[in-house]
């Protein structure tokens, strides 16, 4: 017979089954903000909406403010905090409206316009500025070929003529007179100039001996080339003068942009209060709490909270 079939138990297992693992969300990010949608969603507004809420600000005061704090971290806490108090206002309920004490539509549009009118400023300053710079650099530039390619050009002139004027001891005293002064750059317009009418006095009146060395025109040495030796001197007399003449001045002046930095950290100053005395009365009312200007508006990092030391163990016989 054969064995007989047994039917095994199943046996417990020693370890516990693994726990199943929580997925938990990550929190969905903070939505970001601009100058422009918040202003598209306000409509615009203008100076005179401006200026009724910083009403007791000085320019000076508002200038030396704005002086204190770079315009960028101006632009992102008034996107954030103009942003998020937009949506509070989609959303909140009346009861949570009357709360909110100091905050209307219309400051809201005038914040909204203010920031893009301070950032606009800042930009028109900053391109200027650059342009200023690239003009200074192609001046530069341009003078400076000009001034190599002229003292290559009367280096080239005078030996020419002294080929031409051999034997003329005062001819050749003055094209070399012409070349030591073209060593200054601001002398080499007028050396050029001089070796180019000792040229044409040459050319005007040539003596046989200067016919042959001319050699009827194949050796260069003509009024055309003198002509363009001419015109080189005039560009570089003209270049001389551009790389010193005054420079594009920018549409706004820094003193404009401090004085919208200023004018949107009133603003904002104001917004976050109203909003922090709000949510003091009513808690739902959330607070606007800047990130660039934290500690220009008195907001510190809460420090992480200290872990407590365990107790030593007591000693044995103690």
């Amino acid at each position: 017979m054969g064995k007989p079939r047994t039917t095994k138990k199943p046996t417990k297992s020693t370890r516990d089954p693994a726990p199943a693992t929580e997925v938990i969300a990550a929190p969905p990010p903070e939505r970001t903000y601009s100058l422009e949608e918040n202003l598209a969603r306000t409509g615009p507004s203008n100076l005179d909406e401006v200026n009724a809420f910083i009403e007791g600000q000085t320019d000076r005061e508002l200038t030396e403010l704005g002086a204190t704090v770079d315009t960028s971290r101006i632009d992102t806490d008034s996107a954030r905090c103009v942003g998020q108090a937009l949506d509070f206002y989609d959303r909140a309920t009346p009861a949570q409206l009357g709360k909110l004490r100091g905050v209307s539509s219309t400051m809201l549009r005038a914040m909204a316009w203010a920031a893009v009118q301070g950032h606009d400023a800042y930009v028109a300053l900053h391109m200027g500025q650059t342009e200023a710079r690239t003009v200074r650099y192609s001046r530069r530039e341009t003078s400076s070929s000009l001034t190599s390619q002229g003292r290559a050009q009367l280096l080239q002139l005078g030996e020419a003529l002294r080929v031409v004027a051999a034997g003329d001891a005062a001819t050749l005293d003055r094209i070399q007179l012409s070349v030591t002064v073209s060593n200054h750059a601001e002398g080499l317009p007028a050396a050029m100039e001089a070796t180019v009418k000792l040229g044409r006095s040459l050319l005007a009146k040539p003596s046989k001996s200067m016919l042959v060395r001319l050699a009827d025109g194949q050796a260069g040495i003509s009024t055309e080339w003198l002509d363009a030796c001419q015109d080189l001197a005039h560009q570089i007399r003209q270049a001389g003068i551009a790389a010193l003449s005054a420079l594009p001045t920018p549409p706004v002046s820094q003193a404009d942009v401090d004085r919208w930095d200023g004018i949107n950290l009133v603003l904002l100053r104001q917004l976050i209060r109203l909003f922090e005395a709000g949510h003091r009365v009513e808690p739902s009312i959330q607070r606007l709490i800047p990130i660039s200007l934290r500690t220009v508006f008195g907001y510190r990092k809460a420090k992480p909270a200290e872990t407590a030391q365990p107790a030593a163990p007591a000693q044995p016989g103690n």
